[in-house]
Order: structure tokens, then C-alpha cells, then sequence
């Protein structure tokens, strides 16, 4: 069986927890190379999974004449910087959601997957859960009112309590772009709230 050889870029806890294990266990997959901006934790990572490499710039990882896929788990305004190089590479992409800052970016991406004639998926697993495909038939079913009231329902955590809804919202509403004390990985992004959690919520209405 011919095994896809894939490099991974970003190796936080998507990565460590869903993508890398999957990579690593997979018949028809090889997981050649990583990078990581913390280069120190690159190798024990590498030697969890069985990546053969580890490399200290992203960059490196497209130079990889071996690596013929990629995955991109970096913060989402890399997104499109990283799979515009990845796609000029001549590497297949899979990015994780969300795929960009907008959706002029969104087409450049698209654009220069179909340029270099190499594949582009966003790692939207979500979508196709089959508790979510229902909850979306039962909105669709609503009238427009009970519609919008269920869906604004939904932007709460419903295991927080209303403390605790309020401190996050607090959070997320003291902070600003590139704040230090925001350590997500959205702390670059403009909208970080609609781009960390927002888009399930979105997913669900359309």
C-alpha cells in the first residue's frame, strides 16, 4: 500500500491530541516531519508520533522534497500565508478550521490550490457529526422566531454556570489584539471569539 507522506506544521493540542496520533497509526499514512514554534518540545513530539524530523521554521517542512501533504495547525492568521507557500511547495493541504481571517484570503487559498493543481481541505470534522446534522434539521424545522431564540441559546456554555458565562465574557471583552495576557491561540486575530468557538454556531444556522 503507498503511503501519503505528510508533514506537520503546529503541534499544539489538535495536533497532540486528534491529528498526529491518526497520522501516526494509519496504514496509508507517514508522518515525516514536524515543526513547532516551541523547537525545544519538537523532538520528544517528533519521537511520540514517529516523525523521522523535526524543524525549527515552517518553511523547512515545504523544503521537505518528501513530505508530499501538509497539515496546517497554526493560529488562523497563518492560514493563508502557510498554504499559499504550501500550495506554490506543490504540497497537498489540509488547514484547520477556521480556514482564514476572511474570505478574500479564503480565495486566495483556493486559488493557488488550484494554480499549483494540488488539493485544499479544512478539517471541519464537526459538520458531518451525526448529532450535529440533526440539530440542525430540528432549526431548520423551526419557525424564524423559536429559530433565532434557539441559536441564541447556544452561544452560552450550557454546563457554566451564569458566573462563570459572564467572567468569560468579560475575558474576551478586555482583551485586544496581540495582548500578552491572551494566551489562545487567537491572540493575534482579530474577532478571536467568533474565530475560536463562533463558527460552530454558525455551522449550525446555515
Amino acid at each position: 500500500m503507498k503511503k501519503l507522506k505528510w508533514g506537520l506544521i503546529g503541534c499544539g493540542d489538535i495536533s497532540q491530541r486528534r491529528v498526529a496520533p491518526a497520522l501516526r497509526d494509519l496504514g496509508d499514512c507517514d508522518l515525516v516531519t514536524v515543526n513547532r514554534k516551541n523547537f525545544q518540545l519538537a523532538e520528544s513530539f517528533a519521537r511520540e508520533f514517529g516523525a523521522r524530523t523535526w524543524r525549527r521554521h515552517w518553511q523547512e517542512v515545504l523544503d521537505d522534497d518528501e513530505v508530499e501533504a501538509v497539515y496546517i495547525a497554526t493560529p488562523v492568521n497563518l492560514h493563508a500565508a502557510q498554504t499559499i507557500a504550501a500550495a506554490n511547495a506543490g504540497k497537498h493541504i489540509l488547514c484547520e478550521k477556521p480556514m482564514a481571517m476572511n474570505t478574500h484570503e479564503c480565495d486566495e487559498m483556493i486559488a493557488a490550490a488550484g494554480a499549483n493543481n494540488v488539493k485544499l481541505g479544512v478539517a471541519y470534522y464537526r459538520h458531518f457529526y451525526p448529532m450535529v446534522i440533526r440539530i440542525k434539521e430540528i432549526i431548520k424545522s423551526l419557525d424564524s422566531e423559536n429559530r433565532w431564540l434557539t441559536t441564541k441559546g447556544m452561544t452560552s456554555n450550557p454546563y457554566a454556570g451564569d458566573g462563570q458565562k459572564q467572567a468569560l465574557t468579560d475575558e474576551f471583552a478586555s482583551r485586544h489584539v496581540g495582548d500578552e495576557t491572551d494566551t489562545s491561540p487567537y491572540r493575534d486575530s482579530t474577532g478571536r471569539e467568533y474565530l475560536s468557538t463562533g463558527h460552530y454556531l454558525m455551522n449550525m444556522r446555515l
